[in-house]
């Protein structure tokens, strides 16, 4: 509650910057399995309005983590929510994804949750 009471409202003009990124990037970027457009626009993202926030609520070492993955890889780099927790984005036949991931990981003192293929389906219910 303190996060949201000290970091909000967020100015109209930054809003509309965040929403322009995810509807001009991200969302075309997934929607062509473009991993560059992704990567230009989950930087942007984490550098404007309420994400910015997040981010700079986070402690060093999930910044420089973030970092480190955006300026030395081609791989995109996010960060869910109010973080910790660290996304990174490849292609499906990068097999040194894994690997790479988990050097960053140590190096910064996190945890690997794993690497998971995306699935590009929606949940299905079986009767």
């Amino acid at each position: 509650m303190k996060f949201f009471r000290q970091n909000t409202p967020i100015p109209a003009e930054e809003v509309l910057l965040s929403l322009s990124t995810i509807y001009h990037g991200v969302v075309p970027a997934v929607l062509g399995s473009d991993l560059k457009l992704l990567k230009r626009s989950l930087r942007e993202l984490r550098s404007i309005g309420f994400k910015a926030r997040e981010v700079a609520s986070q402690t060093k070492n999930v910044k420089d983590f973030m970092d480190d993955v955006d300026e030395n890889t081609s791989l995109a780099v996010g960060m869910s929510s109010l973080g910790p927790l660290v996304y990174v984005v490849g292609t499906a036949n990068d097999h040194a994804i894994e690997e790479l991931v988990e050097r960053v990981s140590i190096r910064y003192a996190g945890s690997l949750l794993g690497v998971f293929r995306g699935r590009n389906k929606g949940y299905e219910v079986r009767a």
